[in-house]
C-alpha cells in the first residue's frame, strides 16, 4: 500500500514538472519602434526601458497595463528631456501639473499616467518622493450630452462626405476620436 501511494506521488510530481515545462511564458517586451502609441524615445530606451518592462512582467501586469505604464514614463522623460532615472521631484510635480492643467487629462488618463510613474519610482528606480504619496486623483464621472437619433440623422444628412454614413458609422467614428484623445475606454462604453 505504501508503495502504490509513493508511486502515485512520483507520478503527480512528474506531471507537474512536465506541465511547468510546457507552460508558455511570455518574454518581456523590448523597446518598440511603434506599438500602440509607444514610439521610440531618445530619453527612455535601452536597459532602463527593458528593466521596467521586465518589472511589469514580473508583476503579472496585463499587456495593456504594460503599454500604458511604459507610455506614461516615456511622456515624463520626453517632457523633462532627460532619462526618467535622472528626473527630480520638482520636474515630476511640473509634469503632473502639465497633464492636469495644460493638457486637461481626464481623471482616468491621469490615473494611468500616475500609476505608471509611481510603478517606475517604486519598483524600477526606487524613490521615496512626497509628491507620489500626496497626489490624489478624483473620480469624475461626467456624461457627454447625448444627441437624439433624429439629431444624428439630421447631421449625417447635412454633411455630404460622398459616402453613405449610417448612425452606427457616426457613433463608431466618434468613439474612435474619443479614444485617440485619451478618454478611457470604460467611460466611452458607459
Amino acid at each position: 500500500m505504501a508503495s502504490s501511494e509513493n508511486d502515485r506521488h512520483q507520478d503527480d510530481s512528474a506531471n507537474r514538472r512536465r506541465a511547468a515545462r510546457n507552460r508558455k511564458i511570455e518574454p518581456p517586451r523590448k523597446a518598440p519602434q511603434t506599438e500602440r502609441g509607444l514610439t521610440h524615445s531618445p530619453h527612455f530606451n535601452g536597459p532602463l526601458y527593458e528593466r521596467m518592462s521586465e518589472d511589469l512582467h514580473l508583476g503579472g501586469m496585463a499587456k495593456r497595463t504594460d503599454e500604458g505604464y511604459l507610455r506614461a514614463v516615456r511622456h515624463l522623460a520626453d517632457f523633462c528631456k532627460c532619462p526618467p532615472d535622472l528626473i527630480t521631484e520638482d520636474q515630476l510635480r511640473k509634469f503632473f501639473l502639465h497633464l492636469k492643467n495644460d493638457k486637461a487629462f481626464a481623471s482616468g488618463s491621469l490615473r494611468v499616467a500616475f500609476s505608471g510613474v509611481k510603478f517606475f519610482c517604486t519598483r524600477t528606480c526606487r524613490r521615496d518622493w512626497e509628491t507620489l504619496a500626496q497626489m490624489k486623483i478624483k473620480n469624475v464621472q461626467s456624461l457627454p450630452e447625448v444627441l437624439t437619433i433624429e439629431q444624428v440623422h439630421q447631421i449625417a444628412k447635412q454633411i455630404n462626405f460622398g459616402k453613405k454614413v449610417s448612425t452606427h458609422t457616426f457613433r463608431h467614428c466618434y468613439a474612435t476620436h474619443l479614444l485617440e484623445a485619451g478618454i478611457p475606454l470604460r467611460l466611452i462604453q458607459s
